[in-house]
């Protein structure tokens, strides 16, 4: 039968919280603050997991990767199945690794939890302790010991550029690893920082995702600990010290939907070659007072607004993908402008005034349009 995904082999994905997967669509396969890693790469789930990969081409753990290669034609394994090593069925040789060592964030973004952002924890009050050091070592360790060649490294957090762990990771990267991340860059003295000086060494190898949606006044309400003269210093920095290009990871919220078309200004204003450009845009439908379709039907209208003028004015500057995805997103919108969630956007008003506390804007004057539709439809 044909082979369907190296993953169950090669793929090490790991929560902050010690949830220990094949590839970040799975399941969890176990927790490792309550198991060794050696104890669950022997446990039942992993096991019954390659068994089905090898006897019917595939299992019920893939079930995201059947949809969305449903969907769109592609998937996630078809970055396993670019290893082209032999594979060796007895063993777990991580090559594709992804892993998330701490919650530790400097930022406490309004759409964020505890679990991502150690920030965001203290800001809730609550004393969250998602991993145990010796996880991380094991891990570590494992990989020292058991890969020859990565085939590519994935970095996420927390804020992957202040932990420490992934400065061991890119010691084994080599000329034929690739290296993606997705940071805040709201990091001061980043220039100073071990993690940001070996990816900037390491150039061209690096695909870097800059996390943003807003620019100004409107990126500091929703990224609270973040200046936007920092990061944009940060940006022109890092943009001038390599030679690949920069992407964008833009999160799509209640509070960004409006300020489309600002960051696209900002972006162009910054370079305005298309093909050093990349943006990533991803629809957010949790909590759900931020997802924009529990909104009335003027707020969705304004949406669709700001894509349309992006499209039309940034037609020769965006990248295919971003083409498909803002299509996608404002043909989602137009088939539910007549949906809206009264108690979501009576949740809104209450996170607000907790997001108004302490920070010297407010929501209603930083996003009025929006503000009084929802006031109007709340009295």
């Amino acid at each position: 039968m044909e082979f369907k995904c190296r993953a169950p082999w090669e793929g090490l994905f790991v929560n902050p919280d010690g949830d220990l997967r094949v590839c970040c669509g799975g399941n969890s396969l176990g927790n490792l603050n309550k198991n060794s890693l050696q104890e669950l790469l022997k446990a039942g789930p992993l096991a019954k997991l390659r068994e089905d990969m090898l006897t019917k081409g595939s299992s019920d753990y893939c079930t995201s990767c059947h949809d969305q290669h449903q969907r769109t034609g592609k998937s996630l394994r078809d970055l396993y199945n670019e290893i082209d090593d032999e594979l060796q069925e007895d063993k777990f040789i991580p090559k594709s690794v992804d892993i998330r060592w701490h919650n530790t964030c400097q930022l406490r973004c309004n759409y964020c939890n505890p679990e991502w952002s150690s920030a965001y924890a203290s800001w809730k009050g609550i004393d969250i302790k998602v991993s145990e050091t010796q996880w991380q070592d094991e891990v570590l360790q494992h990989i020292k010991d058991n890969t020859t060649r990565l085939h590519d490294i994935q970095m996420l957090g927390g804020e992957p550029l202040l932990l420490r762990e992934n400065i061991d990771l890119l010691e084994l990267v080599d000329d034929q690893t690739r290296v993606g991340i997705v940071t805040n860059l709201s990091v001061k003295n980043i220039e100073d920082l071990p993690v940001y000086k070996k990816l900037v060494e390491l150039d061209h190898r690096v695909a870097w995702l800059v996390s943003f949606e807003n620019i100004g006044d409107h990126f500091e309400y929703v990224r609270r600990n973040a200046t936007w003269s920092l990061t944009e210093s940060n940006y022109k920095k890092l943009k001038e010290s390599i030679s690949s290009p920069i992407g964008v990871h833009f999160t799509y919220t209640l509070m960004s939907a409006f300020t489309l078309v600002d960051v696209f200004d900002w972006l162009y204003s910054i370079d305005p070659n298309p093909n050093n450009n990349t943006s990533f845009i991803s629809t957010l439908d949790h909590p759900p007072h931020l997802d924009l379709m529990n909104y009335p039907k003027e707020i969705k209208e304004k949406a669709i607004e700001q894509i349309d003028i992006v499209q039309t004015k940034y037609k020769d500057y965006i990248n295919q993908k971003t083409a498909i995805t803002l299509e996608a997103l404002k043909k989602e919108i137009s088939n539910r402008l007549k949906y809206h969630n009264i108690r979501v956007m009576k949740d809104f008003t209450k996170e607000v005034i907790l997001l108004d506390e302490d920070h010297p804007s407010t929501f209603a004057e930083l996003w009025p349009f929006a503000d009084q539709i929802i006031r109007k439809y709340l009295n």
